[in-house]
């Protein structure tokens, strides 16, 4: 088989077409009543920003707490400005007609999540397959995830890195210690950060002065230690900052420790997987930053960062552990300028690279194999905010361009006789390019404090290249050959959105939201050959996969109001319904490939990515997180609901032969299955809450978790090591400050011992049993 699609034409021009259509798509909106535009949210910091707007923007007060807080915070004095949404969600969020989450640092320091993963569990409509022996996450947003579905990004660069395997293989590295928030974007986004996505974006923002210095120093250091029961045997983190009128530093530096924990002990774990259970889950991890930042004038800001995480873990199961050596890098450069209302323009220039050194030990089968998996991204962005009045309106415009490029490499060495065995690892986590261009524009119009509307588009254009060798059956006797391929495509569309927000009432907010996306195939998806290792299945190429398009349908309410029963009490709330419709969703099938030679009669059989081809893949649902604070005292919770449908069939001779619908009764239903499809839990909801003592310095909590897990389809023998189940989980906090400088905390994760897996965790793995970290936090 040679397969080869042509780029249709310059990816340059095309794009240059595709931004004059998305610009002139947004500008014909029929303008409505709006009021005074306020400055939109910067997600890359988690906070209020001057130069970003997204659709998702937020009119925010000039007295908001901006960077949010956890409600466990203890050292913070009784104030109506301190944040009451669930688990410190600052108010901003509750003026953003879209569905927006939010990870303060405050309620990651509480936490001491032993995997980084574990920071989203009590968020709504958000879920994360842990994998326990790895230390990398994987977001899924309203049940999409992986192959650039969801964007995650640090300070704004996207975290791209994949490696093939038999759980979730798109993963991102990241120490919770660096972390400064994290922003959670549900849905197509349709400025900055949403080229090529469908599912949603995450922001996690690293560490700036404001998180360090105590309130009114210009200089000073902040330093955690942490330790813990149930192998949770370490953390330490020092960070530094210094600023003045216009330079500001920031260093840091973090080291942690994890065993082989215990998993719970109350209740029954019932292993069905082959093999023998998996109990190696130790990591090792150091981490650190730097960041720079200049303010040559009071209108412009230069900001340079680097951030890079070590991690050294173990893979496997049994007698065969495989050892892993990772390394991840992220460097950005930031520059803002805003002169006048007109000139709001940032600027951003970033990379980002993954590398695991992988060693395989021989097996009975076979000899060792050392492994360098890596993906280098690099990409830049630019957009300009413009704010004016005109007759009934004030208006912003935003406008911008959006570019990034992946490219993959798969190293092996070996004592292998055949060469072609390196294949098993080459071929499905295959070399390749991916690009992607794009230009947006959106328009937003305000009428007093009742009607906001938000119109906008983007233009989307990635190219694909690629090659590598499919092994074939060849001639009439079908024996074994190898063919080369050759992959060279690129395509384009526009995506529209359009919010309409109405406040009836003042502090109720009711929205409406329509919005499209496009997600181009991933190198992966289109290039993965070989076998599987040992000789096993084989794996096809699919030069003919088609992007995934979407459509969001989504109605919410934002609720937000103050001394209700007593002065200084606050509720907040935020609610949606959605649902939305995927075409073309991509997932893995077995294929139908002409053997060489045969002129099309007979046919080879490989696992493949294909299309589903109607009716379209559907996910429905519902979202909530609310919460009362009347300082002394506060709760919350949260919850999600969600329906998965994927009832597509797809074709599996897309390969030919051209009569290649003849055959397909005739196929075994195994054949007509599709594979490796994770779908998230049916339902999940937390409870929070707790009380403060002495002006806040002491606060004592408790929390609930219940998670209804759905399992994976068709794919129980393939993956399941131990029966998943719902669950309970429970924990405790404390949290005192024992003066303005230093503070201590107790946490208790899983405080019965329960018995359980995670849900998504594919294999899954016994979670963690109860744990208790300690730690202490000094500012100075």
């Amino acid at each position: 088989m040679a397969s080869r699609i042509k780029g249709r034409s310059g990816i340059l021009r095309r794009f240059a077409l595709g931004a004059l259509g998305a610009t002139a798509f947004s500008v014909y909106v029929t303008p409505s009543l709006a009021q005074v535009t306020l400055d939109p949210i910067d997600v890359a910091a988690g906070k209020p920003r001057k130069n970003r707007g997204t659709q998702n923007t937020p009119a925010v007060p000039a007295n908001d707490d901006q960077d949010g807080g956890a409600q466990s915070t203890p050292n913070a004095a009784p104030s109506s400005s301190q944040p009451k949404g669930f688990q410190g969600t600052p108010d901003w969020v509750y003026d953003t007609p879209a569905s927006v989450s939010v990870i303060s640092r405050e309620t990651i320091e509480q936490r001491t999540p032993r995997n980084t993963s574990d920071l989203f569990q009590d968020m709504s409509g958000v879920f994360t397959p842990t994998d326990r022996q790895n230390p990398g996450l994987t977001v899924n947003i309203r049940g999409l995830q992986e192959q650039g579905r969801v964007n995650v990004t640090i300070d704004g660069a996207r975290q791209n890195f994949q490696q093939a395997g038999h759980g979730a293989v798109s993963s991102v590295y990241v120490d919770p210690e660096l972390i400064g928030s994290v922003v959670v974007e549900k849905g197509p986004v349709s400025t900055v950060g949403g080229a090529g996505v469908i599912g949603g974006v995450v922001t996690m923002r690293t560490l700036e002065a404001d998180d360090i210095l105590l309130p009114g120093k210009t200089h000073g250091i902040r330093s955690r230690a942490i330790t813990g029961t149930n192998e949770y045997r370490y953390t330490t983190s020092h960070a530094t900052a210094a600023r003045s009128d216009n330079v500001e530093m920031v260093t840091a530096v973090s080291r942690k420790e994890t065993g082989a924990y215990k998993p719970g002990q109350n209740g029954e774990l019932e292993y069905v997987g082959p093999g023998d259970p998996v109990t190696f889950t130790n990591q090792n991890n150091w981490s650190g930053l730097s960041k720079l930042t200049f303010r040559p004038t009071e209108d412009q800001t230069l900001k340079f960062g680097y951030v890079a995480l070590k991690n050294s873990f173990s893979t496997g199961q049994g007698l065969y552990i495989d050892t892993n050596q990772l390394l991840t890098q992220t460097a950005t450069a930031d520059y803002s300028w805003k002169p006048n209302p007109l000139i709001d323009l940032s600027a951003k220039v970033w990379w980002s690279s993954t590398d695991n050194h992988q060693f395989r030990p021989p097996r009975t089968a076979y000899g060792y194999f050392d492994l360098q998996y890596g993906l280098t991204s690099f990409g830049g962005s630019m957009s300009n905010t413009s704010r004016f009045d005109i007759p009934l309106f004030n208006v912003e415009w935003i406008n911008g361009v959006e570019y990034f490029k992946d490219q993959t490499k798969t190293g092996v060495i070996s004592d292998q006789s055949n060469p072609s065995d390196a294949e098993w690892f080459s071929g499905p986590t295959p070399a390749g390019a991916r690009d992607i261009a794009s230009a947006f524009s959106q328009l937003k119009f305000k009428q007093g404090e009742w009607l906001e509307l938000i119109a906008g588009a983007r233009y989307d254009l990635y190219s694909l290249n690629g090659s590598g060798n499919f092994i074939n059956a060849c001639g009439p006797f079908a024996e074994e050959c190898v063919q080369p391929f050759l992959v060279d495509k690129s395509e384009g569309r526009v995506s529209p959105a359009f919010t309409v927000a109405v406040t009836p009432v003042k502090g109720l907010q009711l929205y409406g939201k329509y919005a499209e996306g496009f997600r181009p195939p991933q190198i992966m998806e289109t290039l993965q050959y070989g076998r599987h290792i040992g000789n096993g299945v084989l794996f096809g190429p699919n030069p003919n996969l088609l992007p995934e398009t979407s459509k969001t349908f989504e109605a919410g309410v934002n609720v937000k109001y103050d001394n209700i029963f007593f002065q200084g009490d606050g509720f907040r709330a935020k609610a949606a319904i959605y649902e939305t419709k995927i075409e073309n969703f991509i997932t893995t099938g077995t294929g139908r490939f002409p053997q060489a030679g045969t002129f099309g009669e007979l046919v080879q059989t490989a696992f493949v990515f294909v299309n589903l081809l109607g009716p379209t893949t559907t996910m429905k649902g519902f979202e909530l997180e609310a919460s009362y604070d009347a300082g002394m005292a506060y709760i919350g919770g949260s919850y999600t609901s969600l329906k998965a449908t994927y009832d597509g069939v797809f074709d599996p001779f897309f390969a030919g032969p051209p009569d290649g619908d003849a055959y397909l009764p005739l196929l075994p239903e195994w054949e007509r299955q599709y594979f490796f499809i994770f779908v998230p839990p049916k339902e999940k909801y937390t409870l929070d809450g707790g009380l403060r003592f002495f002006d806040r310095k002491l606060t004592v909590g408790g929390r609930m978790t219940y998670v209804a897990p759905t399992i994976p389809l068709t794919t129980d023998e393939l993956l399941q090591t131990y029966e998943q189940k719902s669950y309970h989980l429970y924990g405790l906090y404390l949290s005192f400050a024992l003066n303005e400088n230093l503070t201590a905390r107790i946490n208790v994760d899983n405080l019965m011992d329960k018995a359980y897996v995670d849900a998504m965790g594919v294999p899954t793995y016994p979670a963690p049993g109860r744990t208790i970290t300690f730690s202490m936090q000094g500012k100075f």
